[in-house]
């Protein structure tokens, strides 16, 4: 049952792209957080991954498709 819903989702290049972005600004979202809350460390790998995420989704969507 779980199997068959997992293999539905769709993963064309259009939805592994809203992915990216997703998850991209939801990782900037949480790394301007823990500017204000003054944690520089936290705040610099967040965003950074939120860059890295919203740039795959841009460039190149096919590797996100595994996660």
């Amino acid at each position: 049952m779980i199997i068959e819903e997992i293999r539905n989702i769709k993963s064309g290049r259009t939805e592994l792209k809203k992915f990216g972005f997703f998850i991209g600004a939801v990782l900037l979202v949480a790394g301007l957080y823990f500017l204000w809350k003054a944690k520089p460390a936290c705040a610099a790998g967040t965003a950074g991954a939120g860059i890295v995420f919203i740039l795959l989704g841009l460039c190149l969507p096919s590797v996100l498709w595994p996660l």
